[in-house]
């Protein structure tokens, strides 16, 4: 502290002393010594030294010399030390602890007014003097419960109960208050302090006016807990206040007299949510036989509250007739009563809601979840069989948890689980294999075993992973599986292999070494197996799905004709056409013509043929076109050469389907001459399907001059399917066409005829307005696999429509110009998951390393069609691909490293050695482990043995 602070508070105090001394002689004598808060200078203790014990002081005397003790206090508090501060307080308490042992009134009053001050301390210390004080200070403190706001009315309060038992008969006397507060009060003191005194007067004031008072008298009688206070109470059920009543029914449930039983019954009934749950509550306490059936009523409540209460009191009621509506409640519509009766059951052990339970497993609160996973680990072994049950079709986190829980169950989930191994779904029995393993049950050794001889790659390496997390018990089993030598397949042995290095038993090193002797016969060059690019083809580019198209256009116009024919038959035969279903049609034709004469089987369809009724040799063409019986040939040429237009447009598309070369002519002769459009046009495609090169002149004749677009497209698609190269030039004048359909049946036939002299009319095609014949021209340009198209194509690669973009794609791979590596590999993040997969299989056809690296990181595309594709380019790429492959074992996940595990076993032989380098990382070594085990090679052996020699990898995060 420095002078100049010290010197004003010698001055501050001096004074303060000199007007006490000098009001002092003006006063009368009284018993009172302590009037004053005290200040923070520890010298003051002289100030009250200075005042005679006899004397007395009036208000205006407190008031003068308080203020100016606080504005002392004010003044100090420029020091900022929280320490010094503490001091002061701590001496100001002992001082006023002191002062009240003299117990005169107005020492009291003081000490009262305390209570109400802002310090907390001071008013504790304040508390605590008055408890010293005790009995003299009960009516002051009564008095000023009158007068006190609501936190010094509580202090007042915890004031008298710490004084006890002097305070009850003063507090009794006080019930009559004219103050509901004050009164509210006193009977909360009495019952807090517990005084059984205090019993008949609070029963007194269950009748007061004021329904607070009323609470506050049946709150204080459950307090006390004598059974006197259990009739009025139950008469208090009745009263007009819910508060009173809820109150009731709860003091009620903590006497504990049974004579509450039947009215708390009753007031389950009660119009009042809290007085219902605070009866259940209670009847819980009572664990009374009398109310199970009234508290099962109770979970079918309208208010939730009360539907959880009555569930919640389950857990310590245990009743067998509760289980069936807990389990009911299970379905209940909020999360907190669904998670009550999951916990309920779970704690009880309910096998039979194991089954409900599961299903809470994908509850929609996260709450109910968790509780529901928890009361399935309490069930044990009865959870397991559903938890198995429900993992099909249920998604990756939903059986994570299961497995989860079947893990926490532990052995005794163990011979459920090896019953289920066989599940068909895999992910179930990889879920399975998991927790068996985690688990380390030795019964699981054997069932796993006999998995790891399955085809599947996931299967094996899950039943080898499971075995090694066992460990040690599955060592000699997995040696006499290796022992058997060529007694074994691949599989098991590559399995057995790998389970017994991550087990990393020394006693298995020589059985290892010798196990990979036996497989290196049957590594020869896996790379010399040549790996097929698959690419998309999109649909407009497919002959196949042209003709379908086609089909389906016949088969519309044939059921509009039908439409206008006012018969049941010939409506239900166009319904069928257009539903486009073939069994559909089959099936309503067949009806036809057996209904349309006597005769059976072929001659049932050949008289049908004859009919006078179109729709019925509609139907007889359609079964000879599904059956494709070339017999009644002849009866069809003269349906196509004489009858009306649909029927010869259906029977010149039959003849197409049936594919006989003595149907060229008249095809031939019903393309020139017909007068129906969409005869000619189907005329023109059965040629092409029939393939005979006798029409190849007709049909260039049709495609040159004929006027109905639909016949010169036809024509153009036929020309393709005979390929005639006479054709050629026919086609190339036909990209011109003003047609756009026209202009695309040339490209793809363009294609069929992979003739270098359509590379530049092709490349113009590239830029044409119609996405269909863009697409087909980039398929085309394809086929042919001249580098002149490559840079047309690479610009054809941002084009707006996916066909087109998938078409130059796979272009660009079939042409294998380097030149398209860069804008391939920006392929490769093609928001089009067709236009990824070809470029990645045009990458692997370029084999540039440039594309290892993107090739890589699409291992971890989310379709696994694309992951495919860039597993087979980086296996045709192959050796640029072994080490960057390896290094993305610290990166990839799971998936994705199985996935390179897969393309290096493809590599073979240039992958051996730097896989036998990568044992010394023990980040990635696990993973380079199933690599060389897969490949088989001999050189492996004994580096992988020395690498997981003492070792145990059984963190399940790696």
């Amino acid at each position: 502290m420095n002078n100049a602070r010290k010197t004003r508070l010698v001055i501050t105090l001096s004074i303060i002393t000199g007007l006490m001394i000098i009001l002092s002689a003006a006063v009368v004598a009284a018993d009172n010594d302590l009037l004053i808060e005290k200040s923070v200078k520890p010298g003051n203790e002289d100030v009250f030294n200075s005042i005679g014990a006899g004397s007395v002081y009036d208000d205006s005397f407190f008031n003068f010399f308080k203020n100016v003790l606080d504005r002392n206090r004010e003044d100090n508090s420029e020091f900022g030390v929280a320490s010094q501060n503490d001091m002061v307080r701590d001496y100001d308490c002992d001082q006023l602890v002191s002062r009240a042992k003299q117990g005169d009134s107005q020492s009291i009053e003081v000490l009262i007014s305390y209570l109400s001050q802002d310090d907390e301390e001071m008013r504790r210390c304040a508390s605590q003097a008055l408890v010293d004080v005790g009995t003299p200070a009960v009516n002051p403190l009564i008095r000023a419960l009158n007068e006190s706001d609501v936190y010094t009315r509580w202090y007042i309060e915890e004031t008298l109960i710490r004084i006890g038992s002097p305070s009850v008969l003063p507090l009794i006397s006080s019930l009559d208050h004219e103050n509901p507060s004050v009164k509210c009060s006193s009977i909360e003191v009495l019952g807090r302090i517990g005084d059984r005194r205090a019993v008949s007067p609070i029963i007194g004031t269950l009748s007061d006016d004021d329904a607070g008072v009323r609470r506050c008298s049946v709150e204080a009688l459950g307090r006390i807990g004598d059974s006197r206070a259990v009739p009025p109470l139950i008469d208090s059920l009745s009263d007009d206040d819910a508060g009173v009543r809820s109150s009731s029914a709860e003091a009620l449930g903590r006497i504990g007299d049974s004579r509450a039983v039947p009215p708390l019954i009753d007031s389950l009934s009660d119009e009042d949510r809290d007085v219902r749950v605070k009866a259940i509550h209670s009847l819980t306490e009572f664990r009374d036989s009398r109310a199970v059936e009234p508290l099962i009523q109770k979970m079918g409540d309208r208010d939730e509250y009360v539907r959880k209460s009555a569930v919640e009191a389950f857990g310590s009621i245990r009743n067998e007739m509760a289980a069936i509506p807990l389990m009911r409640a299970l379905k209940d519509d909020d999360d907190n009563v669904r998670k009550s009766a999951v916990e309920i059951l779970g704690k009880n052990q309910e096998a039979r809601a194991a089954r409900d339970i599961v299903d809470l497993l994908d509850d929609s609160s996260g709450d109910v979840r968790k509780s529901a996973s928890n009361a399935l680990v309490a069930i044990g072994e009865p959870s397991v069989e559903p938890l198995v049950r429900s993992m099909n079709n249920r998604d990756d986190n939903f059986r994570d948890e299961a497995v989860s829980i079947m893990i926490q169950i532990g052995d005794p989930a163990v011979d459920p689980l090896i019953e289920s191994l066989g599940s068909e779904d895999k992910r179930v029995q990889l879920g399975i294999m998991y927790a068996l393993g985690d688990i380390g049950n030795d019964r699981a050794v054997m069932p796993l075993i006999e998995l790891l001889g399955k085809e599947d790659t996931d299967v094996r390496i899950a039943a080898a992973d499971s075995l090694s997390r066992i460990g040690d018990p599955a060592v000699d089993p997995l040696i006499s599986v290796l022992d058997l030598g060529t007694d074994i397949d691949t599989n098991t042995r590559k399995a057995a292999q790998f389970a017994l290095l991550e087990i990393g038993n020394e006693s298995a090193s020589d059985t290892l070494i010798r196990s990979f002797d036996l497989m290196d016969d049957q590594v020869h060059g896996l790379t010399d197996t040549p790996i097929e690019p698959e690419f998309k083809k999109p649909q407009i580019t497919s002959i196949e799905w042209i003709l379908d198209r086609e089909e389906e256009q016949v088969r519309k116009s044939t059921a509009a004709a039908l439409n206008e024919i006012d018969e049941p038959d010939a409506k239900a035969l166009a319904q069928a056409l257009n539903s486009g279903s073939r069994s559909s049609i089959i099936t309503t034709a067949h009806r036809i013509v057996q209904h349309s004469n006597d005769k059976e089987g072929l001659d049932n369809i050949n008289e049908a043929l004859r009919n006078e009724k179109g729709h019925v040799r509609i139907s007889a063409i359609l079964i000879l076109e599904e059956i494709g019986y070339r017999g009644s040939e002849e009866l069809l040429i003269h349906v196509l050469l004489r009858d009306n237009d649909e029927i010869r447009n259906t029977a010149a598309f039959a003849l197409g389907e049936m594919g006989t070369s003595s149907s060229t002519e008249p095809l031939l002769r019903v393309l020139m001459k017909d007068d129906y459009d969409n005869t000619r046009s189907s005329a023109a495609l059965s040629l092409g399907k029939i393939d005979d090169e006798r029409a190849t002149g007709q049909l260039i004749q049709r495609l040159s001059y004929e006027s109905e677009a639909s016949v010169r497209s036809s024509a153009a698609l036929s020309l393709g399917m005979i390929g005639n190269e006479q054709a050629v030039k026919p086609l190339l004048s036909a990209l011109s066409d003003s047609d756009s359909e026209v202009r695309w049946y040339a490209a793809i036939s363009l294609a069929e005829l992979k003739d270098e002299r359509s590379i530049t009319s092709l490349v113009i095609a590239l830029n044409d307005n119609d996405k269909n014949v863009r697409a087909s021209s980039a398929y085309a340009l394809g086929e042919i696999g001249d580098a002149k198209a490559t840079e047309p194509l690479i610009e054809l690669l941002g084009d707006s429509d996916r066909d087109v973009r998938t078409s130059a794609a796979a272009a660009l791979g079939k042409i294998g110009d380097r030149k398209a590596v860069s804008p391939l590999i920006r392929s490769l993040n093609d928001a089009d998951r067709d236009v990824r997969i070809n470029a990645a299989a045009s990458l692997g056809i370029i084999g540039d390393e440039r594309a290892v690296k993107p090739l890589i990181d699409l291992l971890q595309d989310s379709d696994d069609q694309v992951r495919n594709s860039a597993s087979n380019a980086l296996i045709m790429i192959g050796e640029p691909s072994v080490l960057p492959l390896i290094e993305s074992f610290e990166y990839g996940d799971d998936r994705t490293r199985w996935i390179t595990i897969e393309v290096l076993s493809q590599i073979g032989e240039p992958a051996v050695k730097p896989l036998i380098d990568s044992l010394e990382n023990d980040e990635i070594k696990r993973y380079s482990a199933m690599a060389l085990i897969e490949i088989g090679d001999k050189r492996a052996a004994e580096p992988l043995v020395q690498a997981f020699r003492n070792e145990s990898l059984k963190d399940p995060e790696k």
